[in-house]
């Protein structure tokens, strides 16, 4: 089943130590894992899954993580140039749900998974200090997570954020007790724009706050209504994701007529 390729992917990622304490960065040497056909570039290492991998070895608290993205097909955008927040779900947060490494791949089809995923995933670099600057942050399905403090722990969605600041090549890690699970309904609250500026993120992301601007009079866009085909289909997470990663979301939702063929 999966297993093969799962040891495959974990074959090519480094070995190396995860750093002491909750807020510490990791540094590994090692290659990323590139999967053939893909068209994105490789990031320098050691990449998000690299890092993945490592803290795996040492904690073993990501193995269904691991799993989850290989069996996907997310090994190489995660491990493509560009950066990313991922919030990491442990595997005591998967067991919550009956999933595990062995299991997941039976349990949710490749299109949910994909959405599940990329909910966990957020354009641009954001450290703890600018997640918790923010007030809701767009995941790369489109969809929105709130981001809230309450009594000097740091929560988002119904997931506390249990470490921080675990740094790759290609962004960063913050792990989370619980799995998000994206609805039909996710969206922007009210008044505000999903997006706060993010310290080192902010720049990433400007093309997601411009593009929340030049839409506000004129909706829905080509990309507004792809995502919200995605969120009653689970069809196009790929599309998304691929529109955030080429940075075409501003093009594809400026003014004039385009024919798209998703």
């Amino acid at each position: 089943m999966k297993g093969t390729r799962l040891i495959a992917a974990v074959a090519v990622a480094a070995l190396a130590a995860c750093a002491d304490g909750p807020t510490q960065p990791v540094a590994v040497d090692g290659t990323s894992d590139q999967r053939a056909g893909e068209s994105l570039q490789p990031a320098e290492s050691p990449t998000i899954v690299d890092i993945a991998v490592s803290v795996n070895e040492d904690t073993g608290e990501f193995s269904t993580l691991i799993a989850a993205v290989v069996e996907a097909d997310l090994v190489a955008a995660l491990s493509a140039t560009g950066q990313r927040t991922v919030f990491a779900p442990t595997d005591a947060a998967f067991a919550a749900l009956g999933l595990n490494a062995d299991n997941i791949g039976d349990e949710l089809e490749d299109d949910a998974l994909r959405d599940i995923l990329l909910y966990h995933v957020a354009n641009g670099r954001r450290y703890a200090e600018d997640v918790v600057s923010s007030d809701q942050i767009r995941m790369l399905n489109g969809g929105f997570n709130d981001i809230a403090v309450e009594d000097g722990e740091a929560f988002i969605g119904d997931a506390q954020i249990i470490q921080t600041d675990i740094e790759a090549t290609n962004g960063v890690i913050h792990v989370i007790d619980a799995v998000l699970l994206p609805s039909t309904d996710d969206g922007p609250g009210d008044g505000e724009d999903g997006d706060d500026d993010a310290g080192d993120g902010a720049e990433d992301d400007a093309d997601d706050d411009a593009d929340e601007e030049e839409t506000a009079a004129e909706s829905p866009t080509i990309v507004d209504i792809a995502v919200s085909v995605n969120e009653d289909t689970g069809e196009f997470s790929t599309l998304i994701a691929a529109l955030f990663e080429a940075e075409l979301v501003d093009a594809l939702s400026a003014e004039g007529q385009w024919t798209v063929f998703a």
